[in-house]
């Protein structure tokens, strides 16, 4: 329900703010990986690509793999999304969050 997303997206938020201000990019990650799965839910399909993308990206700079809790939800939310979307539009905008940087991955998961 859009509610229960709701809250999700609350405490992912307070969640990302705590960790970019801990410095923590494993935690930053983790955050902006849920924050895709949140965006996908509400039918911003687009830019939850974007943003698993950048996590995708973080997780390779760091060498740590994705977080097992969040791995079931990503990769359910990055095979529908080809689905919908297709292969160029779903690479395309993978690639787009796989070349931000970490601050400006960051914002966007901020941003509203």
């Amino acid at each position: 329900s859009v509610g229960r997303i709701d809250d999700a997206d609350d405490h992912n938020t307070r969640s990302l703010e705590d960790m970019a201000v801990l410095g923590s990019q494993e935690g930053t990650a983790s955050t902006v990986d849920l924050g895709g799965v949140i965006q996908f839910h509400r039918g911003e399909i687009e830019r939850a690509l974007v943003l698993l993308g950048g996590a995708e990206s973080v997780w390779g700079m760091i060498g740590t793999d994705r977080w097992p809790e969040a791995t079931y939800a990503v990769e359910a939310v990055l095979t529908a999304a080809r689905e919908k979307l297709g292969d160029s539009e779903f690479e395309r905008l993978l690639a787009e969050g796989r070349a931000l940087s970490l601050e400006a991955l960051t914002e966007l998961a901020f941003s509203p």
